[in-house]
C-alpha cells in the first residue's frame, strides 16, 4: 500500500471539486469543505487555493480524503490569515513562511480560530514591529556606507590638496633663495618682503580656491587647513627674517 504522508506522494495530489466531504454537518454547518468551496468563499481563484496550500503545506497541515483536500472551518481562517499577510501587509512568499516557521503555531492558531481583534491587532503590531527593525537595520547600514564613503572622499582631497600646497610653497621658497642669491647687492629686505607678499597672497587664493571647491564638505576642515598654512607663512617669514644670511651661505 503506497504511503501518502511521503513527500513525493504529495505532490502527485490532484484536487478533484466534489460534495460529498461536506455532506456530515455540525449544527447546520458543513464539517469539511472542499477546495472550489473554499475558493469561494475567500472570493480566490481556485489555482490559487491550491498554490497557497503547497506553498504553507507545514504551516496549515491540511487533511486529505484521498486525493482530495478536506478543508475545516480553522484551516479556512488560517488561509484567510496567509492572504491578510501576503495582500494587505504586503509580505513576499518566503517572508511569510519564515514568520510562520518563527512563531509558534499552536498560538497563532488560537488567534486565528478565537477571531479576537485584539489577537489580530497585538499579531499585527508584531509584524510592523519585526519590519520596522529589519528597516531600521537596513538604514543604518546604508547610513555607515554612505558616511565612510563621504569620510573617505574628504580626506582624499585635503590630503591631495595639503600635498599640492606643500609642493607650490618649496617651489615659492626655492624661487625665493635663487632670486636673493642673484640680487644680493640689492636691498635684501625688500626682495625678501615681496616674495613672503607673494606667498601671502598666493596662499589666500588658494585657500579662497580650496573653500570655494569645497563648499559642500565640512567647512571647519576648510578653516583648519587655512589655519595651519596661515602658520607655516608666519613661520617662513620669521625665519627667513632672523636666519636669512646664516641659511643663505650655510654649505
Amino acid at each position: 500500500m503506497e504511503n501518502n504522508n511521503n513527500p513525493e506522494n504529495k505532490k502527485k495530489y490532484i484536487d478533484i471539486d466534489y460534495e460529498e466531504i461536506s455532506e456530515k454537518q455540525i449544527n447546520g454547518k458543513p464539517l469539511y469543505y472542499s477546495t472550489k468551496q473554499v475558493a469561494q468563499i475567500l472570493e480566490e481563484p481556485t489555482s490559487r487555493i491550491r498554490y497557497w496550500c503547497d506553498c504553507f503545506d507545514d504551516f496549515l497541515n491540511i487533511q486529505r480524503s484521498g486525493q482530495n483536500r478536506q478543508f475545516t472551518e480553522q484551516d479556512i481562517e488560517k488561509l484567510k490569515y496567509i492572504r491578510k499577510l501576503l495582500k494587505k501587509d504586503g509580505l513576499t512568499i518566503n517572508q511569510v513562511k519564515e514568520y510562520c516557521s518563527e512563531k509558534d503555531v499552536t498560538m497563532l492558531q488560537e488567534q486565528v480560530k478565537s477571531q479576537d481583534p485584539i489577537a489580530f491587532q497585538a499579531l499585527a503590531t508584531a509584524i510592523m514591529t519585526e519590519m520596522e527593525t529589519r528597516i531600521e537595520l537596513i538604514q543604518k547600514k546604508m547610513i555607515e556606507d554612505i558616511t565612510t564613503a563621504v569620510t573617505k572622499n574628504i580626506s582624499e582631497k585635503i590630503t591631495q590638496s595639503i600635498s599640492a600646497e606643500l609642493n607650490i610653497q618649496k617651489q615659492y621658497l626655492d624661487n625665493t633663495k635663487k632670486d636673493m642669491k642673484d640680487y644680493i647687492s640689492v636691498t635684501v629686505e625688500d626682495k625678501l618682503n615681496e616674495n613672503i607678499d607673494n606667498l601671502k597672497t598666493h596662499i589666500n587664493a588658494t585657500t579662497e580656491n580650496l573653500s570655494k571647491q569645497m563648499k559642500n564638505d565640512d567647512v571647519e576642515l576648510v578653516n583648519s587647513l587655512k589655519k595651519h598654512m596661515e602658520e607655516r607663512r608666519q613661520h617662513v617669514e620669521d625665519q627667513s627674517k632672523k636666519g636669512f644670511f646664516s641659511k643663505l651661505f650655510k654649505r
